[in-house]
């Protein structure tokens, strides 16, 4: 949207109803010239008030607009802090999906690896029993933050 001045278009009106009004009166009255200051006091005045209303309309016009593009702006700004922080909670979700996958991908392999042994008769050291136990308790860690 165009940033409309409105002080300077209700100053504009202002000025083209004050010749308006000027021109009524060379009508109506039949005098010979324009009277851009009129010399009856009650015209002047009302003129004057007339013209002090249109201006004030335009100056709380203006501070409205100024406040309500300051208003847009914040929430717009509001709304790119929420995107970005959706957008890291989507990586951070991510990542932990991945090192997720990639725990449970080590623990099925020690497992499988374990089970290979197991069915060659081989006897377990207590070193594979250590890591196992380390990969059971890295994946059930893992697990816990993911659904915690």
């Amino acid at each position: 949207m165009k940033k409309i001045n409105l002080i300077i278009i209700g100053s504009l009106t202002s000025i083209t109803f004050w010749l308006l009004e000027s021109f009524i009166h060379l009508e109506l009255d039949k005098v010979d010239r324009i009277e851009l200051f009129p010399k009856d006091i009650n015209e002047l005045w009302m003129r004057s008030l007339i013209v002090i209303l249109i201006m004030a309309m335009s100056f709380y016009a203006h501070i409205s607009q100024t406040r309500e593009r300051k208003i847009e702006r914040e929430k717009s700004q509001l709304q790119e802090q929420l995107l970005d922080e959706h957008y890291n909670n989507m990586e951070l979700i991510l990542d932990t999906r991945i090192q997720t996958n990639l725990a449970l991908n080590n623990f099925n392999y020690s497992v499988i690896s374990i089970m290979d042994k197991i069915e060659d008769g081989e006897m377990l050291s207590e070193k594979e029993v250590s890591h196992l136990r380390t990969v059971g308790t890295a994946v059930q860690n893992k697990l816990n933050r993911l659904w915690g």
